[in-house]
């Protein structure tokens, strides 16, 4: 009897070998996962490629708190430039303002989407730390040399990189005032002392100066 040819098929499994995984690994993420799966769902251990699982695994809770640190960074550059520009105008401020309290609705919905974020506060704070302080050097640069009537900001980066705290100076509290267990929107008349300050002298605000951490006690849930 004449052996059957076995045709290939959508559903036929990739080469089970190291070397053959670790190229499909490189050449195609999809099919690979899909091998993956299928190995985890069989008990077939010998097949799973563990390091990489666990870096896809960990990229999964990468991908959830990065609107957080994105959105966080970006607050933290205009509070920055709220509380350090000295050439913004009043509509500079009025627009800074208004984009803060755009920012802290996108991380409410993050914190919304992922309540466990909240045990990784301090972490993410100090990342988008890095990334809005950064921004924000640009920034007062980039003010400082249209003040001057130059064309260039770079000459005064360095001025900016140094009018600014290396440490944040904000709790995660006054960035973004919101307690899923407490608050159904954020906060917004909440802001960072230094922040507060500066809108109430330039925009005759009447923002609350709170040093210690917002009003009534207000504490985040661990």
């Amino acid at each position: 009897m004449r052996a059957e040819l076995t045709m290939p098929t959508l559903t036929t499994e990739p080469p089970a070998s190291r070397a053959d995984a670790s190229k499909l690994y490189r050449r195609d993420g999809y099919a690979r996962a899909k091998q993956q799966a299928a190995a985890l769902r069989c008990r077939d251990y010998e097949r799973v490629e563990w390091e990489n699982v666990i870096e896809e695994i960990e990229s999964i809770g990468r991908v959830e708190r990065n609107p957080w640190v994105s959105n966080c960074a970006r607050a933290l550059e205009y509070m920055l430039s709220i509380e350090h520009c000295k050439t913004s105008t009043s509509a500079d401020l009025e627009d800074w303002e208004a984009d803060i309290e755009a920012f802290r609705g996108e991380i409410t919905d993050a914190i919304n989407a992922s309540h466990s974020l909240q045990r990784e506060y301090d972490e993410i704070l100090a990342m988008a730390w890095k990334i809005g302080r950064r921004d924000a050097v640009r920034r007062l640069a980039k003010y400082a040399a249209r003040a001057a009537g130059k064309g260039s900001p770079k000459p005064y980066q360095r001025a900016a990189d140094a009018q600014l705290p290396e440490n944040c100076p904000y709790l995660v509290e006054h960035v973004c005032p919101y307690d899923p267990k407490r608050d159904k929107v954020p906060r917004n008349e909440v802001r960072p002392p230094g922040v507060a300050a500066a809108l109430n002298a330039a925009l005759d605000r009447d923002y609350e100066i709170i040093r210690r951490g917002p009003r009534r006690g207000y504490k985040w849930s661990r």
